[in-house]
């Protein structure tokens, strides 16, 4: 055989051997990762709170804060019978 010949024929082998084990590849299967575990329901029951500093309020020239800074703080449960209204 002549080197011309041999060199397909390597290449022709190389070219056979290569595409057939892409394709095995394609068959194999991935690991299933678990499925997280569901949320749970929310609640129907809220609470919200927050606070505010302000600094001197004055309604109709006349100073609510008594010329100073005031703090205001709240809380509140709220109920929500609807989740996602």
């Amino acid at each position: 055989m002549g080197a011309a010949m041999r060199k397909l024929l390597l290449s022709a082998t190389a070219a056979v051997v290569l595409s057939t084990g892409l394709a095995d590849a394609a068959d194999f299967r991935m690991p299933v990762k678990a499925l997280p575990p569901a949320a749970p329901e929310p609640s129907m029951w809220d609470i919200a709170f927050g606070g505010a500093l302000m600094s001197d309020y004055n309604f109709r020239g006349i100073s609510q804060s008594d010329r100073g800074p005031s703090v205001f703080a709240y809380s509140e449960l709220r109920f929500k019978p609807l989740a996602n209204f």
